[in-house]
């Protein structure tokens, strides 16, 4: 057998496990989309530490109000948050537009830790924190959370996978005039308006 024909017998033979993998992934992003978004109770664990000079006017520490917010899809949950209204309505406890799924309000003071274990609520997908800094939270006082999916492989000789929501964990420390640290997961929070279709 010549070195052409042992390379052709070689490639015939991993093709189905190249082709393995990339259905792989392909199952793994099925199901990671189609994942139910079911009620989970404590599944949002939010470690929130506050600096000393947390929300300083005037040189003045002062304490906060921290609103975690749920919501079904990344387009709605933005737009609230990018709504200065919605969001102060959302502050002062007025009625929860419908795209909001669940809002949490908490008080922070100067120095103070504090973990917060939420439960999810059926289908929320997105969650965000946002500090009510003086005078009015922007940006830099806002972020938001994909809820992770834990995908699994039942057995190394079997396409079929499994996917579940996973807890939410994440860290936030809250400095003089923002946010100034996040640990756990990523920042999606984009300061533009989007449009929902």
């Amino acid at each position: 057998m010549n070195k052409s024909s042992r390379f052709y017998v070689l490639l015939m033979l991993f093709m189905p496990f190249l082709a393995s993998c990339s259905l792989d992934s392909e199952k793994r992003r099925a199901a990671t989309e189609n994942v139910p978004a079911s009620y989970a109770e404590g599944a949002v664990h939010i470690q929130l530490t506050a600096e000393p000079g947390l929300n300083a006017w005037k040189e003045m520490p002062n304490s906060l109000a921290v609103i975690v917010v749920q919501g079904a899809n990344k387009l709605q949950l933005e737009n609230v948050l990018n709504n200065q209204s919605e969001l102060r309505a959302l502050f002062n406890g007025a009625a929860m537009p419908e795209s909001i799924l669940k809002v949490d309000r908490y008080m922070l003071m100067p120095g103070q830790q504090h973990t917060l274990h939420i439960d999810r609520a059926e289908n929320v997908r997105q969650v965000a924190v946002v500090a009510g800094y003086y005078p009015f939270p922007e940006s830099q006082h806002i972020a938001r959370f994909a809820i992770p999916v834990a995908v699994t492989k039942k057995h190394w000789w079997s396409a079929k996978v499994d996917a579940q929501l996973a807890p939410l964990q994440v860290a936030l420390t809250l400095g003089n005039s923002s946010i100034v640290r996040i640990n756990g997961a990523d920042n999606l929070h984009s300061s533009q308006p989007q449009e929902v279709n």
